[in-house]
């Protein structure tokens, strides 16, 4: 009798063991990481503003993101951007000179917090290239036009940045960041609004 009784609570322990197992699929799925390592390619665009004059930006940014922990990664990052920003300076009687922003290198880390399974923030710091063409016309009319004397430079510096992307579907997501660069020589900055879309493998 009491062989039969032990029976059968064995077997009917066992749906509810069952039924508990298939619940906690969907728990644990909830659970898994938000930070996952990984390639990332991204285009840009957004505004250009060097201190005296303002412009569009455009380029290309690719990097790769290290996961340390549920929540955080810590990434590098590559850059190429450039600009229509350009100033033209007037003294005196002397020809206009004219000054063209562009392109520019960046290479830098990133930190990133995933604040749920499709909104993040960062935070990055790098290294950055300047190249600025400047050309001496003998007329008002755009370069190459009316130049008779050109010489290209490249300016140092830092940049800081911070901004926010949004997730939207598996691999896609929408960016948007601020970014302030200082060069070292003449004490030049520039500041900068950036939207991004971009893939992530």
């Amino acid at each position: 009798m009491k062989t039969r009784f032990l029976a059968a609570a064995v077997l009917a322990a066992c749906p509810i063991h069952a039924a508990g197992a298939r619940e906690a699929g969907p728990e644990a799925s909830v659970r898994a990481p938000l930070a996952i390592s990984g390639f990332r390619a991204e285009f840009l665009g957004g505004y250009d503003d060097d201190g005296f004059s303002s412009g569009l930006l455009y380029g290309a940014r690719v990097g790769y993101d290290f996961a340390v922990g549920d929540r955080f990664l810590l990434g590098v990052d590559g850059e190429f951007t450039d600009v229509d920003t350009h100033r033209t300076i007037v003294i005196g009687t002397q020809p206009p000179l004219r000054a063209n922003d562009g392109p520019d290198l960046y290479v830098g880390g990133r930190a990133t917090f995933a604040v749920s399974r499709r909104f993040r923030i960062y935070g990055g710091a790098g290294f950055t290239r300047q190249k600025q063409g400047v050309f001496i016309q003998a007329s008002a009319t755009p370069p190459p036009f009316g130049t008779f004397a050109a010489e290209k430079f490249s300016y140092d510096g830092l940049r800081l940045s911070g901004g926010a992307q949004l997730l939207i579907g598996r691999r896609a997501f929408l960016g948007a960041e601020y970014r302030y660069s200082h060069y070292q020589d003449y004490g030049n900055h520039r500041g900068q609004l950036v939207g991004s879309l971009g893939i992530r493998f």
